[in-house]
């Protein structure tokens, strides 16, 4: 026996021969299966008991029985199948039941998957997935590769998934590349970023709508045909806050720097006008870090400010910044 061509014994009543088994074994032989049937291995004089248990099931790898309204009560198949069943216990022997005529599964092969033959004439698919099974070959998918973004190193916020976490990563390293209305994001330019990352445009959108629910983003809300999106996207000031303690090394610090230095200027020039723009000149920061870091300071009810477009005006210190320079000294 070949071991590149399996032998399969194909049990199986007479009346099957021309219906089915002559056919399905050439299908067999042709695909490289090297069917043994009686039909085609026993000639006249031969022994039947020596071909069929010596030479057919002893040197076949795999045992198909072919269980019919015929069949199924034959005593060979019944005998042949007996054999397949001990080989099966003691060497790992496998066997393929195949069943016509709406026969039932005998109880012996009951833990065993069988492939049912409901059309005799085409019967070239359900052959194919025999043959399949035969060789261990299974029509599951080839294991795609793991997805880029899988591999990308990020920092880990609690309560987000790792897309959330890289999707704020990106949109953290956007925020520096725009002066003008510099709160919002490039969303075409977030999208391709993450594309390259192997994040596909849907879970983008997804995960700019999960994070603004969280508070870390906001925006407004546009429609793709009935699929919400999140439009004109920038960070929260705490959701910048949040990020910025994990990107800017020494953030805290620069924070109560920044505080210090609003302080001392309008404690020595009341009649002082300063802005975001002299935030980001005196400490080198883009024009985007600076507004928020101006507002955290405000939000900490620090300072008075107004807004204008790109850019924010501090009106004025608070008692509460006064007090926290005093205890700080």
């Amino acid at each position: 026996m070949n071991d590149e061509h399996p032998r399969v014994f194909v049990s199986h009543a007479s009346e099957d021969k021309e219906r089915f088994v002559k056919k399905f074994s050439t299908l067999l032989l042709e695909n490289g299966v090297d069917a043994w049937t009686s039909f085609w291995e026993i000639n006249d004089g031969d022994s039947l008991i020596k071909k069929i248990f010596d030479e057919g099931i002893e040197e076949s790898s795999q045992f198909i029985v072919v269980l019919s309204k015929y069949s199924i009560n034959k005593p060979w198949v019944q005998k042949e199948l007996s054999i397949a069943i001990v080989k099966q216990i003691e060497e790992k022997y496998k066997i393929i039941p195949i069943l016509l005529d709406n026969v039932s599964i005998p109880t012996s092969l009951k833990d065993t998957k069988y492939r049912r033959i409901k059309d005799l004439i085409n019967i070239e698919n359900d052959t194919k997935e025999t043959i399949n099974s035969i060789f261990g070959l299974y029509n599951k998918p080839n294991l795609g590769k793991i997805p880029v973004f899988d591999n990308y190193k990020t920092f880990s916020l609690p309560n987000l998934s790792k897309l959330d976490n890289i999707i704020l990563d990106i949109c953290f390293d956007l925020l520096p590349e725009r002066d003008q209305k510099p709160y919002i994001l490039d969303l075409a330019k977030l999208i391709k970023i993450s594309k390259d990352k192997g994040i596909e445009e849907n879970d983008v959108h997804d995960s700019l709508l999960f994070l603004k629910s969280k508070y870390f983003l906001t925006g407004d809300y546009a429609y793709i045909g009935s699929k919400q999106i999140l439009i004109y996207p920038q960070f929260t000031t705490w959701g910048f806050q949040q990020l910025a303690s994990l990107r800017i090394a020494g953030f805290t610090q620069l924070t109560l720097n920044i505080a210090t230095y609003i302080y001392n200027e309008f404690s020595n020039n009341e009649y002082i006008q300063l802005n975001s723009y002299d935030i980001a000149q005196k400490f080198n920061l883009s024009y985007s870090y600076s507004r928020y870091f101006v507002k955290i300071i405000e939000e900490k009810k620090f300072c008075k400010i107004s807004e204008t477009i790109g850019c924010i005006w501090i009106k004025c210190i608070t008692p509460d910044l006064r007090r926290w320079m005093e205890n700080k000294n």
